[in-house]
């Protein structure tokens, strides 16, 4: 009865300051649209909303979670009767930022367009602030679309059917694209600029899947607009990178004669590099392998090759240079091992380490010792 008392006296307010422009029964809908008005008087500041609202504990907690519910800015973007009305305990945080000489309008304390530029959405200019206030925005179903603090933001947002995560750090921002399976898609990475029109797109990483419905990864392609190259990735089942193959784009005319690039001359990927992964049966790592290429048929390679011991629960570790062994590491037992440097004319360095230590050097050719010196621990 007293409820429906001060509701009667505030709908009175309302009228009065011609709020609303028909009459309300307080049946359930019409109650909440009530309430909705109430706070959105609130969030413009109408003194005798606000004051009617402080005089009832119980409107006051309705009026709080219908705005922490619906409202979506309720936080950095609200004014000061907001945060004095609802969150007393923030309202010396808020009015110091309101002293800041860099916020233009206490209505918008934290105002920055990258993130709604990705979002497909008007920019409007960037203000910086050097400590921003934790906020998060919803929509009107209550979903989170936008929270930051500090230098960190992130925005929620659908593109084309795809669920679109934007993450903003000091140095980059990472937008994310996940199709209706929660699985990624794509992954777009921006330079963070101040000012929207230098926002610069510097790689985009699109994955590919075993089948329509199946969360495993078989590949990934990466574009990188910074450096000009592209790198195709692919996995085993387990995870485990396969396969590396690197690209660079040039032109399909001969660069070194510029009379014969046009502005029809096609761009070619020719590649660059390959790296190749092994594993046992346990996959555990037996090899690596990374091709440099210099033209279609002339590369060098690199291989390291690890031979497991049980015993020890340590790897050998053999490193070829074209097919050709040129240094080897060898576990005698878990505190002693022996590094070998293979040169040219059949020269080779023995060094044997004891906990850490070097404690031997041999220099030989042909597996004939020549010289050797030997070293004290240095605990």
């Amino acid at each position: 009865m007293i409820k429906k008392i001060l509701l009667s006296f505030v709908i009175i307010i309302l009228f009065k300051n011609n709020i609303f422009s028909h009459d309300y029964n307080f049946n359930k809908e019409s109650y909440k649209n009530f309430l909705f008005e109430i706070n959105r008087c609130v969030l413009t500041n109408d003194p005798s909303v606000s004051e009617m609202i402080k005089k009832n504990s119980e409107l006051l907690t309705i009026c709080k979670q219908l705005l922490e519910t619906y409202f979506w800015d309720k936080t950095c973007n609200s004014p000061v009767m907001f945060y004095e009305l609802f969150y007393p305990e923030k309202i010396d945080m808020v009015h110091n930022y309101l002293t800041n000489e860099n916020i233009e309008s206490e209505y918008n304390l934290v105002e920055n367009d990258i993130l709604a530029l990705l979002d497909n959405k008007d920019e409007s200019g960037i203000l910086e602030i050097e400590d921003s206030i934790e906020s998060y925005n919803t929509n009107e179903l209550g979903e989170l679309m936008r929270f930051s603090y500090a230098p960190e933001e992130m925005s929620l947002s659908t593109f084309n059917d795809f669920k679109v995560i934007t993450n903003k750090s000091d140095d980059k921002i990472i937008r994310k694209f996940y199709d209706n399976e929660i699985r990624l898609i794509k992954k777009e990475i921006f330079n963070s600029p101040i000012k929207s029109e230098e926002l610069e797109l510097l790689s985009i990483i699109k994955y590919f899947y075993e089948s329509d419905l199946s969360p495993v990864i078989i590949s990934t392609e990466e574009e990188n607009k910074k450096i000009n190259k592209k790198i195709v990735s692919k996995y085993l089942p387990n995870g485990k990178l396969d396969e590396q193959f690197y690209y660079k784009y040039e032109l399909e005319t001969d660069l070194d004669n510029k009379s014969d690039i046009t502005q029809d001359s096609k761009v070619k990927t020719v590649l660059e590099c390959i790296k190749k992964w092994t594993y046992n049966t346990d996959f555990r790592l037996l090899s690596f392998s990374e091709k440099k290429y210099f033209s279609t048929t002339e590369y060098t390679e690199i291989k390291y090759v690890y031979k497991y011991k049980t015993e020890l629960d340590l790897d050998d570790i053999f490193y070829y240079e074209n097919n050709k062994l040129k240094a080897k590491t060898i576990h005698n037992s878990l505190t002693t091992k022996v590094e070998t440097v293979f040169f040219e004319d059949d020269f080779y360095v023995e060094s044997v380490f004891e906990d850490g230590f070097k404690i031997l050097e041999i220099i030989g050719k042909n597996g004939t010792e020549i010289r050797r010196r030997s070293f004290e621990k240095n605990y």
